[in-house]
């Protein structure tokens, strides 16, 4: 049965006043929703319906729905040097322009870039005729070329208004999450359970090898997204046991780790994607480090450069089957189980003792960043 959505503003996370006196963003404990109306819900963000648009409002990540508008009022900033950072939409859900008059002070006011996302939604939900909007924009745009070429120029910033309203309207609404059990070692009877967007498992399957092929009539089954999240691991060391029984160290400079949350059924399942930027190992007992390393025949994982210093997995792995998601999001912090599943996937290996060996360990949410984003920011500070 569809839950009912009844308001237009839903955040992942809120923005409160701690004990020690600083603000930060708190979530719930089961990945559901905040209602910008009446607080905690039961709704995760799957749930909401297509209309809805992921941005950042009131300081808080969320989605804002762009249907049953009627009534949108562009005030364009004309003193800072910025394209909509400063600027705002007010939108109304139950008065016309005309009905508000001058008073749009109790209105859902929208800034950024999300103002575009908006405007594009309102226009195919709510039938909203943004023609005068659009002027006010290209005038906004005319405005900042004369007043601040050295930023704004044509050779200088390259933004087409007329390009932007051909483009297909991005929600950014989690994508339908699927499930599909393969054989990932040719060599083995079993079968592995593996999770991601519907997308990215049929793009997976069509990549396997010709011997393969009979994957694609596997059944894909759709499962509940509930919460993702992208961190970084710095300076961390694994002690395991090879598949042939042999002790060795594993010591990562750094690597990207995703983390899913999904349900299956009454079940929650805590799933996970890795990357292993830089490493390197060597064998108990030995003096010298290898850098780089050849694959267990596994087609979960496959290399991210030539010289066998990056891999990655392609598709995302069960790490834990909880019955709760409360309990399932509060172990979405202990990054060392998930980084063991994934190690266990790319080097065959059976990790024993996890242990830190710097305290840079840094975790970035997925409302904060996405995950390209992560990548380059992860990939500047190794510059550095």
């Amino acid at each position: 049965m569809k839950k009912r959505v009844k308001g237009h503003l839903y955040f992942i996370h809120d923005f409160k006043r701690c004990s020690d006196g600083n603000y930060r963003y708190v979530g719930t404990d089961d990945g559901t929703l905040f209602s910008a109306s009446y607080g905690r819900t039961k709704l995760y963000a799957s749930e909401l319906p297509e209309w809805f648009v992921y941005g950042r409002y009131y300081k808080r990540f969320g989605y804002i729905s762009t249907k049953g508008i009627k009534a949108l009022k562009y005030k364009p900033n004309w003193h800072t040097n910025h394209f909509l950072k400063d600027d705002r939409l007010m939108v109304s859900y139950d008065k016309t322009e005309c009905e508000l008059g001058d008073d749009w002070d109790h209105t859902t006011w929208v800034w950024g870039l999300e103002i575009l996302d908006v405007l594009k939604g309102a226009q195919i939900y709510s039938n909203y005729d943004i023609t005068p909007i659009i002027c006010q924009l290209k005038k906004k745009i005319e405005w900042l070329r004369k007043a601040h070429p050295d930023e704004y120029s044509e050779e200088q910033w390259h933004f087409d208004l007329d390009k932007w309203k051909q483009e297909p309207f991005k929600n950014g609404l989690p994508p339908r999450y699927v499930a599909v059990s393969i054989n990932p070692c040719p060599e083995n009877e079993g079968k592995e359970t593996l999770y991601g967007s519907e997308e990215e498992i049929k793009k997976f399957i069509e990549s396997l090898p010709n011997n393969n092929g009979k994957l694609m009539n596997e059944t894909i089954r759709e499962i509940r997204y509930i919460k993702k999240s992208f961190d970084y691991m710095e300076g961390f060391e694994l002690k395991c046991i090879n598949s042939q029984g042999e002790p060795y160290e594993l010591n990562f400079y750094s690597a990207l780790l995703s983390q899913i949350l999904l349900r299956d059924g009454d079940k929650f399942e805590l799933c996970a994607s890795g990357e292993i930027i830089r490493f390197k190992y060597r064998k108990k007992g030995c003096q010298v480090w290898a850098e780089s390393s050849d694959l267990n025949t596994n087609l979960i994982v496959e290399k991210t450069n030539s010289e066998g210093t990056g891999f990655k997995t392609r598709a995302f792995i069960r790490v834990k089957t909880y019955d709760s998601a409360k309990e399932a999001v509060s172990e979405m912090w202990n990054l060392i189980l998930s980084m063991e599943t994934v190690v266990k996937y790319i080097f065959g290996a059976i990790p024993t003792t996890p242990r830190l060996i710097s305290d840079s360990l840094v975790g970035v949410q997925q409302e904060d960043f996405s995950e390209e984003e992560a990548r380059k920011e992860r990939l500047k500070k190794n510059e550095g």
